[in-house]
This record gives structure tokens, C-alpha cells and sequence, in this order.
């Protein structure tokens, strides 16, 4: 008795074409169920959209053109990835379908058009100066391009100057032909089959007329999948070989192209209908023909529609929906076969299951079917080196995990690991990147986790996950144990000040403020303790002015920073872009600095996670964390700036005009003061310096500070608590995983003495020291 193996899930992408029907087969007759696979069919309504997802993560595997794989490894379509060919999924089946003007200019020219006979008609149109045809494809990688250019080639005609070739994807170009768009098309069934029902146009040729059994469409997986889950990989393919066995009885294309009727192509009924017939045309072949590499009679690849006369000369008449059967060696008309045109000698698969004596070789039940492609799998495993499922060792514990951000650029990471398929990639597709309100509610979903509707991790200010172990910043300050995985940034914040002080000068000094402000005069930043608190206390206070003493440093949200200067309830606030530019932009007021200018290159937020996800998920953790490392190399390149400023610029996102993000995001600093700088080196960094490296002596340097101003204990274990929090090695294993270069990684844990802007230095040996060395300060219990 087969036992039922545990499910595992993949994500399959079909585009709605009758030699996606192995996968449609596999789904309905419990295939991939029998080899232990849980399988969701994704129908895409474009090979560009197949192309995408499967490159981006967002599928493990597809139904794709059998050049696709090259082109993509090549980078050939603006998409570079690596995919792994695992079957092909059947020869033939594509039709040349000409519109019906066309149609009647050639006259009565025998099936299959000669290529002769539509140059001459290219030629004569050409001399009557009426306008080019134009000819449409499904992909520019596909064998539809590369048959349909041989074809035109061989009537002398050059595809790129006598013609106009263009991309139409498969369920467009029939209406596409109604509409008059396009004069003709090659695009596999049915929708040559389908135009022809629509009264659009007639068929020309079959594919198989240009070269006989060509190799047509193949299951691609993506390589992280089958480097991640092999034995997935191959129970999958498994499957499908048994649905194309299935499909090669001739007894089951009634019920194939009813099960294709519901699954690729659900409402379609009626004469219209783009589904095949019952009597299924031979131009699709699964198995047999497609895995002997022999040639077929060519009139046994022709689809119905056809144009009346096939090339023996014998009347033949477009198949109906009541049509019978073809006859013996698949010709329409019966007629012999060419000269020169083989019988396909029966060379098929290996059977993984021996036939009993009197059964038809090719009486393949679904249960037969099963059990067939169980022991397909079986035999497939027995073969297959232990290794090859030892890879899967790294694969993520879990599918999921609940992420929090703020609105703020440096939560780009973030975004578009989960837009751009990093977070599937690496075996996390379903990764959710959830908005918080503030910094102050990203802690207490954080105190709640993932499983209790909270969230398990986060975009988060670099001293936030301290102060939640610690218990400082939690309710009953009850220690919520955090860890630190990587940094999302360096620099891009900056202090912002009312346009009612501008005249004081105030920039990166803060000392003309001092006749401004007062006790009455509040300054804002976004958590207690949090990065914006101590960038905006170390200026004020170099300044000669004290946070706690001579103004009130208040908390506000980031999004509402703006709409609190607007109203005039705030002097002067430190926070992350867009909303210094927004500002700006609004002239509320002005940048007297970045914080760049404070500390060049200092780090900024960090990804965050409850220290019992990652203990409990190893696996995922470093996966998560390659997915961002991915994400944050992405965001990194010039020439991505402005796609990025727009993903997260979505109302979706940030709902926040492009035109706020964009400039400070490539540098251009407008600080609304007269000041503008172009192509700043002190912009938010994601990847460049190590910026994403999450060095511990900077996380130090953080502590130390939350000391300097009464937020920990004077006696606070910084170097213990910062081993403790700070997993650097996970970020090094995710770097590894990722594929990052050993040269763009930091060959140690720190960054040495770091400089500011007064000229103070931190030393991370001796943080003691660099405390003693500053004047204003509130250390715990003074």
C-alpha cells in the first residue's frame, strides 16, 4: 500500500495554453498529492509575468518556453537568474494564424502555406506602397519567434525590415487579430484554434510544418528551490511525467480537455470556446513523440482550421466539435505520408511499473497513474545521491514571519525584499511587512509576537531591541529578549529646525539657538532612547544647550512631525527622510544638518527580531536576514534609487509624492536655507562602508550614550549585553547564503575610534573614557 509521504507546498505558474495541461493533469488526478506535494497553479497572464515571478521567488516553479532558461541566465530580457530545466512538457502544438484579409489575398494556396507564396505577398504589397504587415509574438525568447523568423527566412524575407514583428502575450492575440492590431500571429493552441472559432482568421501552418517534433515548453525550478528542497524538486517532476503519460492515451483527451476547460480556461463553453474539442487535435504530444526525438508525419501536426486542402492534395474540411477521431497516424485528411516524412518509431520512457499480461500498454488509469508515478519517484530517489537532499539542510524552519516598519525610508529593505521576491527566494514567501503607527506600538506588537497577533520582528531604532531585554522601555519593565541581525542603514536623518529661527544661523552648531529657546520650547524626536533622541540631545548639547534642562524634548511620531511644525508646537525635531524634505518642501522650515555631518557614516536602524523566533527558526533567521542583505545591495545601486522611491512612495507603503524621497535618496540636499549640495557622500547608505554589517562597537556606542543620558544604569554590562543581542554571525551566514563576495564583507567586528563632528572620539576599548570626556549629561541617579 503507497504511504502518503508529508506534504510539502509549491507554487506553480502556468500560462493558459493547452501544453500546460500536464500540470492541470498532475493537479487533477492527484499526482503531485501521491508523491507528498501540496501544489497551488498560479495561471500568469503573460510569459514576462512567468519570467518575474519565477526570477524573483514569487514561484518555485513554472510551465515555461523552452529558450527562457538560457535568456534568463543570460540576462537576455533585463532579468538575470538561474533556473533548472526538469522536463520538458511536450513537442509541436504552436499554429501561424493569418487574419482573414490575408486569407483571401493569397487565394487558394494549399496548407501548409509555403513561405514562397506569403514573401510574394509581402513583396506585392510592398510595391503598392501600402503599409508593412505586422506579424505578432507570445515572448522574444520563444520558439514562436525563432520558427516564425525561419519561416519567413526561407521565402527570402528579412523578419526585421520587411515585416514589423511585436510581443502579444497567448490570450490577447486572437482579439488582438479581431481587432485589426495585428495581421497575423504564431502563439501555441488554442488560440490559433480559437481566432479561427472567432471568425478572426484562418490557420496557416502548424509549427510542426517549419521543423517536426520541435522541442516546445519545459518545467523550470527555480535553483534556490531545488538547492533548498531537491526531493520536492523531483517528486514534482515525477508527477508531471506520469500526467503526460496519462495524456498520450488517446482513451483520455475527452476528459483532458474537459479538466482543461475548468482549470486554465474556466467559462469557456460554447462554439467560441478557446478550449479544444473532445476530439482533441494531435498537434500537442506529451510523451511518446516527445521523448523518442523522431518525426512524425508533418500533416499529423496540423491543427484544425486549416485552410481546406492539405499538402497530398486531398480535400479537408476544418475539425467541429462532433468531428470524428483522427485516423491512423494522426492525419486529418487520411492521406499516405510525404515522401521523406517518418512513422515515429515507439521508443517510450522507461515504465516504472510492470505491465500486466493483456493490459494495453497504453490504458493508463488515474489509479494506475498514481501508483505509476509513485514508483517513478521511488526509482528517482534510489538514484538520486543522498547528498542532493542533504542541501535542504538550510532550509527555512518556517514560510513566514510578521515584520514591522514606520514610515521612513530606511525601511526600503524591508519593502523591497518583500516586493522584489527576496523573501521567497530564499524559502519565505509568505513574509508580511506590516505598517506601525510608531515607534512606541512597534514595541508593543513586538511585546505581543507574531503568534499572538503581534509582529516577530521589525524595522527598528538600533537601540530599541536593548531597551526591550533590558526591560526599560516594557510594561512592568518585564525583559522582552531581542536580537539585532543586521543594519538597514547608515546616515539619512537629519535635525530639523521652524522657519521662524532661521535667521538665527543655527546649522551644525546649535549655539544660536540659545537665545531662542527656553524651558517653554519643545524639540522633537521620535522614542525615548532611540536614535533620534540621541542625535538630537549630542547636538544640542555640543551646542551648549541641555535636552533635559533648557527645553522640553518631547516624543512625536515621525509621520507627524510635519503637521506638529505646521501648527507651530515645535521648535526644532530630529527624524528620518522623507519628512525633512517634506518639510523643506512645504517651507515650514529648514535642515540645519544631516546627521551624517554628526557622525559620517554613523549606523541608524536595524532589523530586529524576538530572540525566541530566531531560537526557535535558525534557519529562517539567516534566511530572512539574506533576503534583506539582498534587498539592501538592490537599494544600494544608482540606478535603482528612483524605482525604489517609488515602490515605497505607494500609498500602500508611504502614500508619500515621490518627489519627498527621491533627491535626499540620491544625495541632492535642498536644507531650505540657501544650502544645496548635489550628490552628498554623507546619503542613507544600505550596503556600501559595510553599511548593512551590524558592527557591535557601534551598537556600544549606542549604550554608552543611553547611559550618558539616565536611560540605563551607570552600571550596565554593555560589552555582555551587546553580545548577548548583537548575532553578527547570523548576518554572516546570511551574507554567505546570499552570495556576497568575502571582498564586501568587514574582515572584523569593529570600525575602530570613531570622530565626531566636535571632536569628540568614541574608543569601544574604553567607553568609560570617552563618557568622562562629556560636560552635559544625566547620568542615572545624579
Amino acid at each position: 500500500m503507497l504511504r502518503r509521504p508529508v506534504l510539502r507546498t509549491l507554487r506553480l505558474g502556468f500560462v493558459p495554453l493547452t501544453d500546460a495541461a500536464p500540470l492541470l493533469i498532475a493537479q487533477e488526478l492527484g499526482l503531485f498529492d501521491a508523491v507528498g506535494l501540496r501544489v497551488t497553479l498560479s495561471a500568469e497572464a503573460s510569459w514576462a509575468a512567468v519570467r518575474d515571478k519565477l526570477a524573483f521567488g514569487a514561484l518555485d516553479a513554472a510551465h515555461l518556453l523552452g529558450p527562457m532558461p538560457i535568456a534568463l541566465a543570460a540576462g537576455l530580457t533585463g532579468v538575470k537568474a538561474q533556473v533548472a530545466v526538469a522536463a520538458g512538457l511536450g513537442a509541436n502544438g504552436n499554429t501561424i494564424t493569418l487574419s482573414n484579409a490575408l486569407a483571401q489575398e493569397l487565394g487558394r494556396c494549399k496548407p501548409p502555406l509555403a513561405a514562397a507564396a506569403f514573401a510574394a505577398l509581402v513583396r506585392r504589397r510592398a510595391q503598392q506602397g501600402r503599409r508593412p504587415l505586422t506579424l505578432a509574438v507570445v515572448f522574444p525568447f520563444s520558439s514562436h519567434n525563432y520558427l516564425l523568423r525561419h519561416w519567413l527566412a526561407m521565402g527570402g524575407l528579412d523578419p526585421d525590415c520587411d515585416l514589423r514583428l511585436t510581443v502579444v502575450p497567448p490570450p490577447m492575440v486572437a482579439q488582438r487579430l479581431l481587432d485589426g492590431a495585428i495581421d497575423g500571429f504564431c502563439a501555441g493552441e488554442p488560440w490559433g484554434s480559437h481566432a479561427a472559432a472567432l471568425g478572426a482568421g484562418r490557420i496557416a501552418l502548424s509549427s510542426g510544418d517549419i521543423w517536426p517534433n520541435h522541442p516546445e515548453k519545459v518545467l523550470c525550478f527555480s535553483t534556490e528551490q531545488v538547492r533548498q528542497d531537491p526531493e520536492s524538486a523531483i517528486a514534482c517532476t515525477a508527477a508531471v511525467i506520469g500526467a503526460a503519460r496519462w495524456l498520450d492515451e488517446p482513451a483520455n483527451q475527452a476528459e483532458a480537455v474537459n479538466i482543461l476547460r475548468r482549470r486554465a480556461f474556466p467559462g469557456s463553453t460554447g462554439p467560441r470556446s478557446p478550449v479544444p474539442s473532445p476530439a482533441w487535435p494531435r498537434a500537442c504530444r506529451w510523451r511518446r513523440r516527445c521523448a523518442s526525438a523522431t518525426q512524425p508525419c508533418r500533416a499529423a501536426t496540423r491543427p484544425p482550421g486549416g485552410w481546406g486542402r492539405c499538402a497530398a492534395g486531398a480535400t479537408c474540411r476544418p475539425r467541429s466539435a462532433t468531428a470524428p477521431p483522427s485516423r491512423p497516424g494522426g492525419r486529418i485528411c487520411g492521406a499516405p505520408p510525404r515522401p521523406g516524412c517518418a512513422r515515429p518509431s515507439r521508443l517510450p520512457l522507461p515504465r516504472p511499473l510492470a505491465r500486466p499480461a493483456g493490459d494495453h500498454p497504453m490504458s493508463l488509469t488515474r489509479r494506475k497513474a498514481i501508483l505509476a508515478t509513485a514508483s517513478l519517484l521511488a526509482a528517482a530517489r534510489a538514484a538520486t545521491p543522498r547528498g542532493a537532499f542533504a542541501q535542504a539542510a538550510t532550509a527555512p524552519e518556517v514560510r513566514k514571519a510578521t515584520l514591522g516598519y514606520i514610515a521612513l525610508t530606511d525601511a526600503s529593505p524591508l519593502i523591497i525584499a518583500k516586493e522584489k521576491g527576496f523573501f521567497a527566494k530564499h524559502g519565505m514567501p509568505e513574509v508580511e511587512v506590516s505598517k506601525q503607527a510608531s515607534w512606541g506600538a512597534t514595541r508593543d506588537n513586538l511585546v505581543l509576537g507574531g503568534e499572538r497577533g503581534g509582529i516577530d520582528g521589525a524595522h527598528i531604532l538600533t537601540p530599541m531591541p536593548y531597551l526591550m531585554t533590558t526591560g526599560r522601555i516594557t510594561q512592568n519593565n518585564q525583559p522582552v529578549p531581542m536580537v539585532i541581525l543586521a543594519r538597514l542603514n547608515t546616515n539619512g536623518q537629519a535635525i530639523s529646525v521652524a522657519e521662524k529661527h532661521k535667521a538665527l544661523g543655527a546649522r551644525l552648531h546649535a549655539s544660536p539657538l540659545k537665545r531662542a529657546l527656553n524651558q517653554d520650547s519643545k524639540v522633537a524626536m521620535t522614542f525615548r532612547g532611540g536614535t533620534h533622541d540621541l542625535w538630537l540631545r549630542y547636538w544640542l548639547a555640543a551646542g551648549g544647550i541641555d535636552p533635559d534642562k533648557d527645553v522640553q524634548t518631547i516624543v512625536v511620531p515621525p509621520p507627524q512631525m510635519v503637521a506638529n511644525m505646521k501648527v507651530g508646537t515645535m521648535d526644532a525635531f530630529c527624524v528620518g527622510e522623507p519628512w525633512n524634505d517634506q518639510l523643506v518642501n512645504q517651507k515650514l522650515g529648514y535642515s540645519a544638518l544631516t546627521t551624517g555631518e554628526l557622525w559620517r557614516d554613523h549606523p541608524e536602524k536595524s532589523l530586529g527580531m524576538r530572540a525566541e523566533w530566531v531560537e526557535r527558526h535558525p534557519n529562517a533567521a539567516v534566511a530572512l536576514t539574506a533576503a534583506v542583505i539582498e534587498a539592501a545591495r538592490w537599494c544600494d545601486e544608482p540606478a535603482n534609487k528612483a524605482e525604489m522611491c517609488a515602490i515605497i512612495g505607494r500609498r500602500a507603503w508611504f502614500n508619500v509624492p515621490v518627489a519627498d524621497i527621491l533627491n535626499r535618496s540620491l544625495g541632492n540636499i535642498d536644507y531650505g536655507d540657501g544650502r544645496k549640495v548635489e550628490g552628498s557622500p554623507l546619503l542613507m547608505k544600505f550596503w556600501r562602508d559595510h553599511a548593512s554589517y551590524p558592527f557591535p562597537s557601534h551598537d556600544l556606542w549606542f549604550l554608552t550614550e543611553d547611559i550618558r543620558w539616565g536611560v540605563l544604569p551607570e552600571a550596565t554590562d554593555t560589552k555582555a549585553l551587546v553580545a548577548q543581542v548583537n548575532r553578527q554571525a547570523v548576518w554572516r551566514a546570511a551574507a554567505e547564503r546570499a552570495g556576497v563576495p568575502a571582498a564586501e564583507t568587514p574582515g572584523g567586528t569593529s570600525r575602530g575610534r570613531e570622530t565626531f563632528f566636535d571632536g569628540k572620539v568614541f574608543d569601544p576599548e574604553n567607553p568609560a573614557a570617552y563618557l568622562a570626556s562629556l560636560s552635559i549629561k544625566k547620568l542615572a541617579g545624579a
